[in-house]
């Protein structure tokens, strides 16, 4: 019984491990992202300023 629930323990350790990896991959996503859109505008802005 024992050590099921330290089996057990270890499955949840690893899944927590598992989502904060995902989270950060999921961060570093959303900042790519980010700067790829500011990019694409300021080249917008660049090639068209003032809506020309």
């Amino acid at each position: 019984m024992i050590s099921l629930k330290k089996e057990e323990t270890n499955e949840i350790d690893q899944e927590e491990e598992e989502k904060r990896y995902l989270l950060d991959l999921m961060k570093m996503q959303n900042e790519a992202l980010k700067r790829i859109y500011k990019n694409t505008i300021d080249n917008e802005k660049n090639i068209n300023p003032k809506g020309r």
